[in-house]
């Protein structure tokens, strides 16, 4: 009943929170709220929060409305809320742009909607904010600017830049409170200002102009102008912005830099004569300008101007007789403006051969021509009037022809020899003399004409007919040639109208000296336009032409498109993937129709869903067919071809299907693998492989590429070894590629591969990394220290590699462990060689071990030759490859030293005596060795020299605190300083730093101890023998007076300050008793001198246990002034009293003190109450009865001694009878707290 009435209660508390607050709720943090109308994006507003719903409501909010209504786009306000949730809230923002304005609106009314999409009962909640904005100084407002503009170079006059115009929201009206002006210009000093503000429409307009000769030049000056313009309003608010102004480039005028000139020339020269130089400053012109020139006189032009000012001379070239000066005009302009400058050339006489004015040149003569004909006369001509004497050279020289050297006359001989078929051409080189010069040869070429008799055309004119919906190309007619010598006959035609032209083409059959006629593909003829086409033949055999005419008649048709090649065969190898194109002519030809309105397609039968045709139209492969499931061979498909009204021709095609070999042999495994041990032998099968082929086929195995210790039979594909394997050779395993090649056409091939691992056998010794190492050590490094590893390599693997490391002796000195590691095991002797035989062994059955190395070890005094290095690298950066680099380069620079590192250590363990670096860097102990002698194992027997500390310091530093020599420059090395002090610098000591002077030193202190003990039991023993025999007599009488009483509990006890001469202090603390409190147990009389007593051990006065430990020293004595005295609290009990008249256990008193046997301890009582009371010593008489005055009995708990008590004077003595064997009865039987 209780946790079904819990369950019930925990149900309703869940649920109760959805029932309670079922009214949904919109809540805004304020309204109005006043927002500045300057405020930027993102200003927060109001917040509104949903609520009512309980914590499984999903509020979500929505701006509904904003009053008054914004065009779209122009929100002043945006609504941000987050992930909807029971505590989902939405912040209304300012939106920036358009933001607020107080001169539009003074007033916005915002309405918010929450739902619960949890509940969609709940329907809706609003809440309005009103936000009132507030006024704000508004600066002007630049319209145009920031903005650009520009001015002319070179310009004189002032220029006007740009209109700038500001208005202002506060006064959109009134401009007249607006001054605008010009603040600054980048660079500075620009030459620019505004000359003048009008105001209009509440707009202020400025006139930015140039100044008057602001000296603009594009080319040399600054090209681009930064204005910063101000705006002030009439409240005095502000705003600024930039003005760009670019200089414009004007085109300058270009000339020549190089002109007026006289150049003087040679009548003989040609070619360059002189270079026209320009200049145009003008950046942005990339054309060259254009040379002209005006020569003169104009009888003749000798000279040519280029378009790269290059004036050359021509010719006829210059003649100092006809003209010794010219004048040259020369004009550049590049294309607004010109300069024109004038170039002088004097001609110079001089003697010229004579040249031949009329050659070069070619003639023709027949080759049945007349012999005895002048065929040419040359014409030389001499510029100094000289005669001219000429000679030829005909080429070749079959004497066809002569020469007259005074009428210049070439002329063919009679009767000529000329054959065009053998020479169908001559060339005759001329040249002439006028005594002095040899003028140019010249050239002239006789060309031979064979005679020849023009071909004929047999068969034309005539007349054939042509469909007009040809479309493809065909022939149409056969020009019959002819030619009576036999030469090729060349077909050419052309077109009347001349629309046919590109309608036809002729192509020669060259074997017969025909020409076939035929239409283009697609000429495009069409009846109705041209009916007739006029094609005019022309035969030609290379020398004449025929001539003949075809009328070509268009016909009008109308016929069904109709394939080429019909039917045709396919032979299509298996698998064709699809889409491929297949060999099937699909040409049709339809002289009605366009091919492109032509459907394609394939009928449908057994085997047409293999297929199908595309638009061009191609045959192709729809769905690949395999050989293997038995097509009739051949089977049959058909295409068809409509055109536009539905006229249908069919293709029929026979299909032949090849079988083609297009299944590779395929492997059971890929990749194989395989274990094989390596001192396996040849010959040995490890595995075979197989490959199956879904054709069928054959498979024959290979191993490729070769393998010199792999091999496979070609049959069954087993895998067999060549040779042993040598796993070491091969790091473990191999790979080997194996193939199966089937037996077809073309024969295919697989390929798997066979992964072999070589498993280890162990088969190689270890081998040392060294023969000889060679070490230092410090001669007091203290037991375990790590002096340096060995190390050794075995090829083997696994177990087999596995090394331990032993010497071969063991050393008294040194240990190794099986990882190679080499520690000290016994103090080492400074300056001392150490020899150690090492070697290693294999884990591997059977056991491999290597050869041994030597190891040396020297130790040295650290003292004397360590310095410390410190770096400027953290000690983290100083890694192995920092390590070499430094040591490496301390050799090369201190040669023939060698550089050792002892420790490396970081800064803040290392105290400088002159300096302090940073407390990360690393500090290296470190000492160099005078050469590397040692490090040769032939100089085994060589002393090692060390390089004093002292010499390092001098050697690697510049000045007393330790800063690097200049050496060093280009290491990390900041400080070098001595490891140690100089003061602690000591030569060695056998005696204390040699394990021999240690144990002589030790030997020698034993026999000293014995020798002194055996001295002082003597001494004692004569000394001490009546006291001790005393002792013993005191100590075993009276043991029947011994009280049978139990002690009672006592206080503390404590030792005064004079007590501490010859015992340790203890202080032992009793719960009962203060800590300032305690007394001392009264002494036991004794025979001894009255200045001392016997103290310590079981004979003395005081028991040590109370000190945590005996005494030290045993019996001892103490002089009578410092003997205890034992002081009690008041009214505490001392022990039970004896006297039956007395009820009093806590009467204050003082403890007797120790005094010689002939003097009583008294205890007196102190007058006045509590507190401790000072000891007083009381001598009796010596007449009294002492068992009269001592009535009761105490027992002193420090002592474990009895002492009889006066009860009325406090005196009290020692009983006699509580001897130290009753003692230690009663105490074993007491229960004592201490």
């Amino acid at each position: 009943m209780k946790t079904t009435s819990l369950l019930v209660f925990g149900t309703l508390l869940i649920l109760l929170p959805r029932y309670i607050d079922a009214a949904l709720v919109l809540s805004s943090s304020s309204s109005p709220v006043t927002i500045p109308e300057l405020s930027v994006d993102g200003t927060s507003v109001g917040t509104f929060t949903g609520s009512g719903q309980g914590t499984t409501a999903l509020y979500f909010y929505t701006l509904e409305s904003i009053t008054p209504n914004p065009t779209a786009g122009n929100e002043p306000f945006q609504l941000i809320q987050g992930m909807v949730s029971d505590t989902n809230t939405a912040d209304l923002k300012i939106l920036s742009p358009p933001g607020l304005d107080f001169e539009t609106e003074q007033q916005w009314v915002v309405e918010i909607i929450v739902v619960d999409l949890f509940d969609s009962t709940a329907g809706t909640a609003t809440a309005t904010m009103t936000v009132d904005v507030t006024d704000e100084p508004d600066p002007p407002t630049f319209l145009n600017l920031p903005g650009s503009g520009s001015v002319l170079e070179l310009e004189t006059l002032p220029q006007i830049v740009k209109y700038v115009s500001v208005s202002d929201d506060e006064n959109p009206t009134d401009s007249t409170g607006i001054v605008i002006t010009l603040v600054n210009t980048v660079p500075a000093g620009g030459p620019f200002t505004i000359t003048s503000t009008t105001h209009s429409a509440g707009v202020a307009v400025a006139t930015v102009e140039s100044n008057s000769n602001p000296g603009f030049d594009y080319e040399s000056g600054t090209t681009t102008w930064t204005l910063e313009i101000k705006a002030t309003d009439a409240d005095g608010d502000e705003t600024t912005s930039y003005l760009t102004v670019d200089i414009l480039d004007v085109n300058e005028p270009v000339y020549i830099a190089n002109l007026p000139d006289t150049q003087v020339v040679g009548e003989t020269m040609f070619g360059q004569i002189f270079v026209v130089q320009t200049i145009d400053v003008d950046v942005n012109d990339t054309t060259l300008p254009a040379f002209t020139m005006a020569i003169s006189p104009a009888s003749s032009q000798p000279f040519t101007i280029d378009a790269l000012g290059n004036i050359e001379v021509i010719p006829p070239g210059l003649n100092f007789a006809d003209v010794a000066l010219w004048t040259l005009t020369v004009t550049i302009n590049d294309g607004m403006n010109t300069d024109t400058q004038i170039l002088y050339v004097q001609v110079t006489d001089q003697n010229t051969g004579p040249i031949i004015i009329n050659l070069p040149d070619t003639i023709s003569i027949q080759e049945d021509s007349v012999g005895g004909n002048v065929l040419f006369t040359l014409s030389p001509y001499d510029a100094d009037g000289d005669a001219a004497t000429c000679i030829f050279s005909p080429n070749p020289n079959d004497g066809n022809f002569e020469f007259n050297s005074t009428t210049h006359e070439v002329t063919l001989v009679s009767p000529p020899s000329l054959d065009a078929k053998i020479t169908s051409s001559y060339e005759i080189i001329a040249v002439c003399n006028d005594g002095m010069d040899v003028g140019p040869s010249a050239k002239l070429t006789i060309n031979v004409i064979p005679v020849n008799e023009p071909p004929v055309i047999l068969n034309l004119p005539a007349t054939v007919t042509v469909p007009e919906d040809a479309f493809s190309t065909a022939g149409i007619f056969l020009v019959d040639g002819y030619d009576v010598d036999g030469d090729q006959v060349n077909f050419t035609i052309s077109v009347s109208p001349a629309s046919g032209q590109s309608k036809f083409s002729v192509d020669d059959v060259a074997l017969f000296d025909d020409g076939q006629i035929q239409i283009v593909s697609n000429p495009g003829f069409d009846y109705e336009i041209v009916d007739q086409y006029i094609i005019t033949v022309e035969a030609s055999d290379g020398f004449y032409t025929a001539t003949g005419t075809l009328n070509v008649d268009i016909t009008d048709v109308n016929e069904p498109p109709q394939f080429i090649s019909n039917p045709q065969d396919l032979y299509m190898d298996e698998n064709t993937p699809n889409n491929t194109n297949l060999p099937v002519v699909l040409s049709v030809i339809d002289v009605d129709d366009d091919p492109a309105n032509l459907t394609f397609d394939v009928v449908p039968s057994t085997y047409s869903h293999f297929f199908k045709v595309n638009k061009v139209p191609v045959l192709k492969v729809r769905s690949s067919m395999d050989y293997e499931n038995n097509y009739p061979d051949p089977f049959t498909i058909q295409i068809s071809v409509t055109d536009s009204v539905g006229n249908t021709d069919y293709l029929t095609v026979n299909v032949y299907l090849v079988n083609k070999n297009d299944n590779i042999p395929v492997f059971t495994l890929d990749p194989y693998t395989v274990d094989v041990k390596e001192n396996w032998p040849g010959g040995m099968s490890v595995l075979t492989v197989a490959a199956t082929d879904d054709d069928g086929d054959t498979v024959e195995y290979d191993i490729d590429p070769y393998s010199p210790y792999i091999e496979v039979d070609r049959n069954t594909g087993e895998i067999r070894l060549k040779q042993p394997l040598n796993r070491e050779a091969f790091g473990g395993s191999i790979q080997v590629t194996v193939t199966a090649t089937d037996d077809g056409s073309p024969s295919l091939q697989g390929v798997s591969y066979i992964n072999v691992t070589i498993l280890d056998v162990n088969d190689n010794q270890p081998v040392f990394a060294k023969e000889f190492y060679d070490w230092e050590i410090r001669h007091d490094a203290v037991f375990g220290t790590y002096v340096n590893s060995v190390t050794a390599y075995d090829a083997d693997s696994g177990n087999n590699a596995a090394l331990t490391y032993w010497f071969l002796m063991d050393h008294v000195y040194f240990d190794v462990d099986l990882l190679g590691k080499v520690s000290v095991a016994h103090d080492l002797r400074a300056e001392t060689t150490y020899v150690l035989f090492c070697r290693a062994e294999d884990n591997g059955t059977p056991h491999e071990t290597s050869d041994i190395a030597v190891i040396r070890v020297d130790a040295f005094i650290p003292q004397l030759v360590l310095i410390n290095v410190h770096l400027g690298t953290p000690v983290s950066a100083f890694d192995a490859t920092a390590r070499t680099n430094l040591l490496n380069t301390l050799d090369t620079i201190y040669a023939p030293w060698r550089f050792r590192i002892s420790a490396v250590k970081s800064e803040d363990v290392v105290t400088s005596s002159s300096r302090r670096l940073l407390s990360s860097n690393a500090v290296l102990e470190m000492y160099a060795l005078a050469n590397d002698l040692t490090e040769d194992i032939d100089n085994l027997d060589v002393a090692k020299e060390f390089v004093y500390r002292s010499e390092l310091v001098t050697s690697m530093t510049k000045d007393d605190v330790g800063t690097p020599s200049d050496v060093l420059s280009g290491t990390d090395i900041v400080l070098v300083e001595p490891t140690y002090p100089i003061e602690t610098v000591t030569e060695e000591n056998w005696w204390l730093d040699t394990l021999e002077g240690r144990i002589t030193l030790g030997v020698l202190a034993a026999l000293a101890c014995v020798l002194l003990v055996v001295l002082l039991v003597l001494c004692c023993w004569k000394c001490c023998w009546h006291r001790i025999s005393g002792w013993w007599r005191t100590y075993t009488c009276c043991e029947s007076c011994h009280r049978k009483e139990q002690p009672v509990r006592t206080t503390g006890w404590e030792l005064k300050p004079n007590q501490k001469r010859d015992i340790e202090k203890k202080r032992m603390s009793i719960d009962e008793l203060p800590p300032k409190d305690g007394y001392n147990g009264p002494q036991k009389p004794s025979n001894k001198p009255n200045d001392e007593v016997p103290i310590g051990g079981n004979g003395g006065n005081f028991d040590f246990r109370y000190a945590g430990r005996p005494h030290p020293g045993g019996p001892q004595t103490m002089k009578k002034k410092d003997q205890p005295t034992l002081i009690l609290p008041p009214s505490t009990p001392i022990g039970p009293v004896n006297d039956k008249k007395s009820t009093d256990t806590s009467v204050p008193f003082n403890k007797p003190s120790l005094l010689n046997k002939k003097t009583t301890p008294t205890l007196q009582k102190r007058s006045g109450g509590g507190g401790r009371v000072s000891p007083e010593v009381v001598t009796g008489s010596g007449n009294e009865n002492p068992d009269n005055r001592y009535d009761g009995s105490r027992f002193d708990n420090v002592t474990g001694r009895t002492y009889n008590l006066n009860t009325k004077t406090g005196e009290g003595r020692w009983d006699v009878s509580s001897s130290p064997r009753n003692q230690r009865r009663k105490r074993s039987d007491a229960n004592l707290d201490i």
